[in-house]
């Protein structure tokens, strides 16, 4: 998905895109868009989509979760896979606590005061994995490490918006096909959409 997208022109009708980019260049805690989305428009391909980005999360990016892991949950609560819950049980434990007045003297942007705001849903998510197997999600996690430490983690390339724009140029302003429903709710014609709707 690209990083951000812009209008622009006479009719903004022309689309400026930053590159997509590795998930972690998206910089943040995406989860409060994917988990409305996930429970308004629970398509295959958004599915498919969230698995991906788990599994990149869990099998590529370096060890300990930035913010825009905290998806991996969902993909937690889509498939129950307890590697998900084993990844973010690492994390959890990867996490240190800091002195909140050496973080104020250091941070002057509001979102880094936000940025363990993903902690509650990882601590969820890893208990609803121990309740599932109390006994066994331990060793899991032991295993899953050991699998871990084995393979590769990928080189974090630069952000995309370093690399600058595309211009896409003007983007189809033909307006969009409506429904409409007729008072009784019977009947359902569709028609164009004019410039005066």
């Amino acid at each position: 998905m690209p990083k951000s997208i812009f209008t622009v022109g006479p009719r903004g009708d022309e689309a400026i895109v930053w590159s997509d980019g590795p998930p972690e260049s998206h910089c943040g805690n995406h989860y409060m868009v994917y988990a409305p989305a996930l429970r308004l428009f629970p398509s295959r391909e958004l599915k498919d989509f969230l698995l991906a980005k788990a599994d990149y999360f869990v099998w590529q990016h370096p060890r300990g979760a930035p913010p825009a892991a905290a998806m991996v949950s969902l993909a937690y609560d889509m498939t129950g896979n307890p590697d998900y819950a084993a990844y973010l049980a690492d994390a959890i434990e990867g996490t240190k606590p800091s002195d909140p007045a050496d973080s104020a003297r250091g941070w002057r942007s509001f979102w880094m005061y936000t940025i363990s705001g993903y902690l509650p849903r990882f601590l969820r998510t890893v208990a609803e994995a121990m309740d599932c197997d109390p006994d066994g999600f331990a060793e899991h996690v032991r295993q899953w490490r050991q699998k871990r430490e084995k393979m590769p983690d990928r080189v974090l390339d630069t952000r995309p918006e370093s690399e600058g724009e595309t211009n896409l140029g003007p983007v189809s302003a033909e307006p969009f096909a409506r429904v409409v429903v007729d008072d009784a709710g019977a009947k359902m014609q569709q028609m164009r959409a004019t410039s005066n709707a």
